[in-house]
């Protein structure tokens, strides 16, 4: 009841305030989705239970689920409703969800500066901030200053990256925000197709001393300016700086992470219509006994309606455990079956250590209801049907259907 009576007053707050000018909208969308889980002795369901015994011992079980296997970033059924109000550069709005609570939001976008603030109302009055972060440009752009206390899922000089889901041989660089919301002081400087700057992790204090993270399940990070970081340790001795240059097809990206002596080199070369990606990144923390590295080698050809790749991965990691070595290949394949409805994708990986092979294969299927494009479950689809059947070895075999509705 609090929360509604809340967001009534903010709405007519905003509606008397602004009623003569701008301009309001409406999105509205959602999904509904199930999974069938052959391999419950694995896992069934978002809980991830433990079944004991033989798959052939548990009848296949049927749960609400996120789509394919990539939970938690995709959500299990629910609706939602956008109410935005625009007005020039500023854009201001209330989130429902069914599954989620409810948000408000506001950004600024400046010729030069830029804002963006979101709260989940069921935590505003400790600190649930979703995101908050704003960046200025100086010198007609040359200079990019960015502020976070919970950052945009964004990323700075990187290229040739490489994204294994079951094998642990990424190479993804040490400013990279998709996997992991941080806060940070950012100064970038660009010219003549070179950036290079510096990174400051911690600045602005908060709940975790080290980095913000993702909240466990539907929560948000709480974030509470009175918790201190240690000045030398955990924001000038986490440094990291770097640099990218790109001109025409090449992109060559280097990083340096002070925290763990950590080394990040990348590079990506286009050639018409094939792309091929080189990528580095290693962590040499002797002190610590932290010593890990990957490299990985692919290529990407986008033949129109049709598209492939293959990666090559090698890591090392220095533990007391088994299989230091680890070896990763992803190849991967899409084909739009129907140009303006129907698009295949299948992706598979194969690890290979000392004494063990783990495999993972999963095909996909979508079917844009609307007519605006072949893609996959994000983009052009937002109405429409997404099919998966998940195989991994000692791990998952599931069938996922979900149907997307978007307004």
């Amino acid at each position: 009841m609090r929360k509604i009576l809340v967001v009534l007053l903010v709405l007519s707050v905003l509606g008397g305030a602004i009623a003569q000018e701008g301009s309001w909208s409406l999105g509205a969308g959602g999904q509904i989705g199930t999974t069938i889980d052959f391999d419950v002795r694995t896992y069934t369901g978002n809980s991830e239970t433990q079944v004991p015994g033989d798959s052939a011992d548990v009848d296949p079980k049927m749960f609400n689920d996120a789509y394919g296997d990539w939970w938690p970033w995709t959500d299990p059924s629910h609706a939602f409703l956008n109410l935005t109000y625009n007005r020039g550069g500023l854009s201001t709005g209330l989130e429902f969800t069914t599954h989620d609570g409810i948000y408000a939001f506001v950004s600024i976008d400046g010729d030069n500066y830029a804002l963006m603030g979101k709260i989940d109302f069921e935590w505003a009055g400790i600190g649930g901030l979703e995101e908050l972060w704003g960046w200025y440009k100086f010198f007609d752009g040359a200079v990019h200053l960015e502020t976070a206390v919970i950052s945009r899922e964004t990323t700075f000089w990187t290229s040739g990256q490489f994204f294994f889901d079951t094998i642990p041989v990424n190479v993804e660089g040490f400013v990279d925000f998709y996997d992991n919301r941080s806060n940070f002081l950012i100064v970038d400087f660009g010219f003549s197709g070179i950036n290079f700057g510096v990174m400051l992790p911690n600045t602005f204090g908060g709940s975790n001393p080290v980095n913000f993270n993702w909240g466990v399940g539907d929560n948000p990070v709480v974030f509470n300016p009175n918790v201190a970081v240690d000045l030398f340790e955990d924001v000038l001795g986490a440094m990291v700086i770097g640099i990218l240059f790109a001109m025409d097809n090449v992109e060559v990206a280097g990083q340096f992470n002070m925290a763990n002596y950590g080394a990040y080199l990348g590079a990506e070369l286009s050639l018409g219509n094939a792309t091929f990606t080189l990528g580095f990144e290693g962590i040499f923390d002797s002190e610590n006994d932290e010593t890990s590295a990957s490299v990985g080698i692919g290529g990407h050809i986008d033949g129109g309606v049709w598209d492939a790749g293959l990666n090559f991965a090698f890591g090392y990691v220095d533990t007391d455990g088994d299989n230091p070595f680890i070896i990763g290949i992803q190849p991967s394949f899409g084909f739009n079956v129907l140009p303006d409805n129907m698009r295949f994708e299948f992706v598979a990986e194969f690890g290979f250590t000392e004494d063990d092979f783990t495999w993972r294969f999963m095909p996909e299927l979508f079917w844009n209801f609307k007519g605006t494009g072949a893609g996959n479950f994000y983009w052009p689809m937002d109405t429409g049907v997404a099919i998966s059947y998940l195989m991994q070895k000692d791990v998952h075999n599931k069938l996922s259907v979900v149907f997307k509705y978007g307004f």
